[in-house]
């Protein structure tokens, strides 16, 4: 329930009407607070001071409808301009980046305090009488200050824009998110162990029934609360084998995990429950995001690649960023290992075994659809090569430098057949030569 409330919170943060809610409240509750300071403190105080402390009721309307006037009009602007913004930047980037963008604070913030410095506006400009001593000054002074502060945030906002919808800007922060899922992906796993995922779950062999669990409603498996799994499998005496990884699509009527209760005279009825628990445990939705998901990270860094080498675009140096911040996810696999795919609980028994993660899987997934779409460049072949040259010397395992030597030697191959003049042959030639013998860099332009 807890992963659910914050997958929620997390959607309606990321919103574009959360935070103006919340600051267009800050503002009804600070003109509460301004408007009872003037009416019960202050009263003739500023009557002496100069101008705006001492405006007259005349002017203080007219200077609150001004300022509630501009704040609303350059509101629209500032969302008119932020939408063609995306609009451009989904075109050039991605369009599944668009939700990334929804995320930006400084977007937010600037829609919030617009809104929010309207209201607080118009309250005081209700609230303003016609005798001297009905006018709210501090209130008034408020308003004004907080339309300079608006003004003044608006600079940073337009900054913060333009940087966010560079392709450099927006591959650097799909790296971060990339390491940060995976890093999620590695977290609590001190109890767990790589085991086979066909292996007979414990009490099959003495004839304990195993029950299977099936998705009720399709769609993206976007989250599973491992935590809550293991403590719910070690607290009914369960041993539970899940069948969906992250990122997978889940068809209604799927299998989505079996499960081997060890005690025995359980009812029907608890293990009815038990089944709503497990679904409960893995989340779908009808769309992937990068919460959990590593895998959804380099599908979007492959889709920038693809687009960047798209004959509309052919922009390389963007596909070779790409191939660069795709490394630093593998690198990191490299570094830290894959999850480990059976969970035990604190007394040692495998209580939850999930599908397994492959180092292959995570190569091809990384680099295959980069390879794919710009096999007919040679510069980008020829930074594959150098990069996963230098992947391979940072392997951990003979596994993992002969996986990564079988997908230089896929480069190669496929290379070899497009590549059409001598001289790239043989630069590539001795590009593949330099990479088997781990001596090769590509030459930054």
């Amino acid at each position: 329930m807890l992963k659910h409330i914050g997958l929620v919170l997390k959607s309606a943060i990321n919103s574009f009407w959360l935070l103006p809610l919340w600051l267009s409240f800050f503002a009804l509750f600070l003109f509460a607070a301004t408007y009872f300071v003037d009416m019960r403190y202050l009263g003739n105080f500023f009557e002496s001071y100069p101008p705006p402390l001492s405006i007259g009721p005349s002017g203080a309307r007219q200077l609150l409808a001004t300022i509630a006037g501009s704040l609303i009009t350059v509101a629209s602007l500032v969302f008119s301009m932020t939408l063609i913004a995306l609009t451009v930047a989904a075109g050039n980037i991605g369009a599944r980046l668009l939700l990334r963008y929804m995320q930006n604070r400084s977007i937010q913030v600037t829609l919030g305090v617009f809104l929010a410095g309207f209201i607080y506006a118009l309250l005081t400009l209700s609230a303003t009488g016609n005798e001297a001593s009905d006018v709210p000054r501090l209130s008034i002074f408020t308003a004004m200050t907080i339309a300079v502060l608006c003004f003044v945030w608006l600079v940073f906002a337009f900054h913060d824009l333009a940087k966010s919808i560079q392709v450099d800007q927006a591959i650097a922060e799909l790296s971060s998110s990339l390491c940060s899922a995976l890093k999620n992906l590695l977290k609590n796993c001190d109890q767990a162990e790589a085991v086979d995922h066909e292996l007979e779950l414990p009490g099959k062999e003495e004839g304990i029934p195993v029950r299977e669990i099936y998705v009720d409603r399709g769609g993206y498996v976007i989250s599973i609360n491992r935590a809550a799994l293991l403590e719910m499998a070690e607290k009914k005496d369960l041993v539970v084998r899940v069948q969906l990884k992250l990122g997978s699509f889940a068809l209604p009527g799927e299998l989505i995990a079996e499960i081997v209760c060890l005690s025995q005279g359980v009812d029907e009825e608890s293990v009815s429950k038990w089944e709503d628990e497990i679904r409960s445990c893995i989340i779908f939705s009808s769309s992937r995001n990068d919460l959990d998901d590593p895998f959804f990270c380099l599908r979007l860094l492959n889709e920038i690649a693809a687009r960047a080498m798209s004959p509309s675009l052919n922009d390389i140096y963007t596909a070779v960023a790409c191939v660069d911040h795709v490394c630093l996810g593998v690198e990191y696999i490299l570094e830290n290992g894959l999850p480990r795919n059976g969970w035990k609980d604190s007394s040692g028994q495998l209580r939850i075994v999930f599908s397994p993660y492959f180092f292959d899987d995570f190569v091809y997934a990384a680099f295959d659809q980069i390879r794919h779409a710009g096999m007919g460049s040679p510069t980008l072949t020829f930074r594959l090569l150098d990069r996963l040259n230098r992947l391979s010397q940072l392997a951990k395992s003979d596994h993992q430098t002969k996986c990564i030597d079988r997908y230089i030697e896929r480069v190669y191959s496929s290379a070899r057949e497009i590549f059409s003049t001598q001289a790239d042959l043989e630069l590539l030639e001795q590009a593949y030569e330099g990479a088997k013998k781990k001596n090769y860099y590509f030459q930054d332009i």
